[in-house]
């Protein structure tokens, strides 16, 4: 093999990698995206129809939403199921004060 080929050879391999390097995966369904169609969120790049709420499945904006567990959540599920307590729903309708509150309603005293 002369040394032309070979640089050739080389050469061509490294085009390639730095190509392989310019595709990333969808983390969702694990495809290649390429640039044209990316949508690039939270340092991860999706395919546009894959980048939606894990738990309610609606179509996301890339940097509108929240990631837990590597998995995407719209700011609703993600304050919902991962939020503070205040702003998860109850799970039951026992747990409820009076109206909705999440104030414990007292019995009035007897006289």
């Amino acid at each position: 093999v002369s040394l032309d080929v070979f640089k050739d050879y080389i050469c061509y391999r490294l085009e390639l990698t730095e190509f392989q390097k310019m595709i990333s995966y969808c983390p969702i369904c694990g495809k290649p995206v390429y640039f044209a169609e990316r949508k690039r969120s939270l340092g991860k790049d999706y395919h546009p129809l894959c980048l939606k709420c894990y738990r309610c499945k609606r179509q996301l904006s890339p940097g509108q939403h929240a990631e837990y567990d590597e998995k995407p959540y719209c700011n609703n599920c993600y304050l919902q199921y991962f939020g503070p307590r205040g702003a998860r729903r109850p799970t039951s309708r026992s747990t409820l004060g009076a109206a909705g509150s999440n104030v414990p309603v007292e019995k009035p005293s007897s006289p």
